[in-house]
């Protein structure tokens, strides 16, 4: 995994998602429920290929199955991809810095 930005990961999501939907004008924040756009079973696999593509992880048919109807905003998503190791450089700090404090 490449080492990103908390930034950079969110804006690499929301290009997926412009991208999927097609830019209207509308702001997308990862508070931007999921239910606002009309999304089929086609567009939530190519988003899914999208995001594996982008973040070079595989994203596993069953827990789609078992964690999909629990995505409720980008930032869901966004949270979701931690499940394979897409962490921000932030994250990876804060988590190093906990650990070296548990250890002391």
């Amino acid at each position: 995994m490449r080492n990103l930005t908390n930034k950079q990961i969110t804006e690499k999501i929301f290009e997926i998602m412009y991208n999927q939907i097609g830019y209207d004008g509308s702001v997308l924040t990862l508070y931007t429920k999921l239910e606002e756009f009309v999304l089929d079973s086609l567009d939530e696999i190519e988003i899914t290929m999208d995001l594996e593509k982008e973040f070079r992880v595989s994203i596993p048919d069953s827990y789609l199955e078992e964690v999909g109807p629990k995505l409720k905003t980008i930032g869901d998503i966004k949270d979701s991809l931690k499940h394979f190791g897409v962490i921000s450089i932030e994250e990876q700090r804060f988590d190093k810095l906990k650990n070296i404090n548990e250890l002391s």
